[in-house]
């Protein structure tokens, strides 16, 4: 058993996928970790102030999502070329970018204030004022954590990525324990943010400081148009897995969104692991695309990771679901456990789409999205038309999720092709 194990970790593959899979869980231990700290600090209504807003800035961090996985892109398709200078004179201008954008999102939230606080029954303007300079801050991440994935270091990005959810469960845990409340929690993720930033220049000070290259319009023109579609297809993954939180903070009460947000916490421990497949896979598949090599045969191995992680994953907490709530959040929390297997089918189902979007985007066919809007727009429709119970709400997102990705199977094997290698040939774009 142990020279089988041996032998699947020489596969080049595996082992990149086990290096950053363990790294995100313990990453997640820490995420967890923190959901559990403010869970013990804070009230549960609090707690789902929290969560509401926590969801929102991840819709906000659509515009993030999309920039790191459009320069994780050009740094992947840089390197196959071997045009390092590029790849050194465009991190310091991404970081100018990047900061003045964070500046324009605090500024649009701080001028939206009203309409926050009115549609998500808040009552504190000053959390949505510590909440906006958290989601500016945000951006800061893009540079370090794209490049580090782009250029295949995944040694570096994932101790960044354990430091990072270190720090980001210290400093928010001890601002809640001094009884700062949710805003505290939201200042202390603005500083964990601008550490771990500072953190990942570390690893990429020589492309820091390695050089400045004029005539960078072409590339930047790329990245623009790369940005659009990852931009689309981000709008899609995020509003898919939060728009059902903010529904539920809308329509049910204080107690009830609290409890929803535990069976959100607890089952995206599937996506926090399972999901780290595709963080390796897109930068083989986009290299691999770029040199015009077979990336379907590049494909293979990388889904059958990820298809025998999600099944795993959803399996152990279909089972034990009292384990996993009693674990992260204690007793006070076991009425949630009650959604846990039904979450987890559906977390189940979001990881496998999430991998295939990540295919499409890395062979340049980002038309996808078009499969996404619709989804999204029925599951909105249904949740708000059918929500008599928590329970009901999990269904409708299991049902959405299982049509999105059958639709986008069938994209794949009909317009794609299985093996077909003539279709995935560089620079065609279906």
């Amino acid at each position: 058993m142990i020279e089988r194990v041996r032998l699947l970790l020489k596969n080049d593959d595996v082992y990149k996928s086990f290096i950053v899979t363990a790294s995100l869980f313990v990453s997640s231990i820490f995420s967890y970790l923190l959901q559990l700290s403010l869970g013990r600090f804070l009230t549960i209504s609090e707690y789902g102030e929290f969560g509401v807003l926590l969801s929102l800035s991840i819709v906000f961090s659509i515009p993030i999502n999309a920039f790191i996985t459009s320069v994780i892109k050009m740094v992947s398709d840089l390197k196959a070329k071997g045009e390092y200078e590029a790849i050194k004179s465009l991190l310091p201008r991404l970081i100018g970018i990047v900061s003045t954008i964070g500046i324009l999102v605090s500024l649009l939230v701080v001028f939206s204030q009203s309409f926050v606080l009115s549609y998500l029954n808040l009552e504190k303007s000053d959390m949505v004022l510590f909440f906006s300079i958290y989601l500016g801050v945000s951006f800061l991440i893009i540079p370090p954590f794209s490049y580090l994935q782009g250029l295949s270091r995944f040694k570096a990005f994932s101790f960044l990525s354990v430091a990072a959810s270190v720090l980001r469960f210290a400093i928010p845990s001890f601002f809640a324990f001094l009884g700062l409340g949710v805003s505290g929690v939201y200042l202390g993720m603005s500083f964990s943010t601008i550490l771990s930033f500072l953190l990942g220049l570390l690893f990429l000070r020589e492309s820091l400081f390695g050089g400045w290259r004029n005539g960078m319009n072409g590339e930047y023109g790329k990245l623009l148009q790369f940005g659009v579609a990852s931009f689309l297809i981000n709008i899609g993954m995020v509003l898919l897995n939060n728009v059902d939180v903010i529904l539920v903070k809308h329509f049910f009460d204080g107690v009830s969104a609290g409890l929803y947000l535990v069976s959100v916490t607890v089952g995206k421990v599937i996506l926090f692991g399972a999901g780290s497949v595709s963080v390796v896979m897109f930068p083989q598949v986009s290299e691999a695309y770029a040199k015009g090599g077979d990336v379907s045969k590049r494909l293979k191995p990388f889904f059958i990771i990820q298809l025998t992680l999600a099944l795993v994953s959803v399996l152990m907490f279909f089972t034990f679901p009292d384990f996993f709530v009693g674990l992260l959040f204690g007793e006070r929390f076991l009425k949630a456990s009650f959604l846990i297997p039904a979450f987890s089918v559906f977390m189940g189902l979001y990881v496998m789409i999430n991998f295939m979007v990540m295919f499409f985007l890395a062979i340049n066919k980002g038309k996808v999205f078009l499969f996404q809007f619709p989804a999204v727009f029925l599951q909105f429709v249904l949740i708000s038309l059918y929500h008599e119970s928590l329970l009901e709400v999990v269904i409708i997102n299991i049902s959405i999720s299982l049509l999105l990705l059958l639709a986008i199977v069938l994209y794949y094997m009909g317009y794609v092709g299985i093996g077909n290698r003539s279709v995935l040939q560089a620079g065609e774009d279906n």
